[in-house]
């Protein structure tokens, strides 16, 4: 009777195979690992980015319109509200029959261009145009509306409508503020440390919150000197020296926060991030954060 040879792995081959096939397994599983925590790291620094570059924007907006006169030419001394300006009235608006105040905003010491510690104060003042032209006590309708005005509007959205208010407490001449001098907008930027966002207070409407993830926030004040040359300063600096009406520019720096708690495995080796002339140190319990500082520099047309 014919047999058939049976063939097959023997024991040993069986076992290099196996010893193989986990190497490979392994492999395979590390690469995933590893990309999953490059998707993890990219997915924070892009969502980090998009914060700052909103930020940014909404900072550079104001704060390049600071010292602006108004198409009335209403010369400013200086473009920031600070502890000289004590605690001033809040002059109503034109009234019309009708009291028009300014949202009920007054001034005050809350709202100082001030350093805190790496949570600054920023506020930046304007004067303010009539967005609608001359007869007009509101203009919703564009066909109504002023085309030369340049400010009206807060980074809170104030002003945005063009209704009766904001023209009551524009520099009009007419239908605006009975001294046109006292036109001014106000715009103050400063962070809620507890949930680490970027607050807008404007003097039309209210607060808003621009950015969440902002972990700290510092402003330097470029003073311009008798050479031409400009030298940056700290808010404190240039209070005591009472150089706030030779500011042109100001240097803004943001160090961002991830929102996933759990970026990094374990601690992250960076634990001090340098912003402009200060350093933050982060807690023990907040390095598997990511971080990431931006910088810029806004120059005020206005005040050269």
């Amino acid at each position: 009777m014919n047999q058939t040879k049976q063939t097959g792995l023997s024991l040993i081959e069986l076992l290099v195979s196996l010893i193989i096939g986990a190497f490979l397994l392994g492999g395979l599983t590390t690469n995933l690992v590893t990309s999953k925590k490059l998707e993890k790291s990219r997915q924070a620094v892009s969502e980090m980015d998009s914060n700052a570059q909103l930020t940014m924007d909404a900072i550079r907006q104001a704060v390049a319109h600071g010292g602006y006169p108004s198409i009335r030419k209403i010369d400013m001394e200086k473009a920031f509200f600070s502890e000289t300006d004590g605690e001033p009235s809040n002059p109503d608006c034109r009234s019309g029959g009708l009291k028009r105040d300014l949202d009920g905003f007054t001034p005050g010491k809350q709202q100082w261009t001030i350093d805190a510690q790496l949570s600054d104060v920023l506020t930046v003042v304007s004067m303010t145009d009539n967005p609608c032209i001359d007869g007009e006590s509101s203009c919703a309708n564009d066909a109504l509306a002023n085309s030369k005005a340049l400010v009206f509007t807060d980074c809170a959205g104030g002003g945005v409508d063009r209704n009766e208010r904001t023209v009551a407490c524009s520099t009009d001449l007419n239908a605006g503020m009975n001294d046109p001098s006292e036109a001014k907008l106000f715009n103050t930027f400063r962070l809620n440390t507890l949930e680490k966002t970027l607050i807008c207070q404007g003097s039309r409407g209210g607060s808003v919150t621009l950015a969440d993830g902002v972990h700290a926030m510092q402003f330097l004040y470029g003073v311009r000197n008798s050479d031409g040359d400009t030298t940056y300063k700290n808010a404190t600096a240039v209070e005591s020296s009472g150089e706030w009406g030779l500011v042109n520019s100001v240097q803004v720096a943001l160090l961002m926060e991830s929102a996933d708690e759990e970026v990094f495995d374990s601690n992250n080796a960076q634990t001090q991030y340098r912003l402009l002339d200060a350093t933050v140190t982060i807690d023990e319990d907040q390095r598997r954060h990511a971080y990431r500082v931006y910088t810029m520099t806004i120059n005020l047309p206005n005040m050269q």
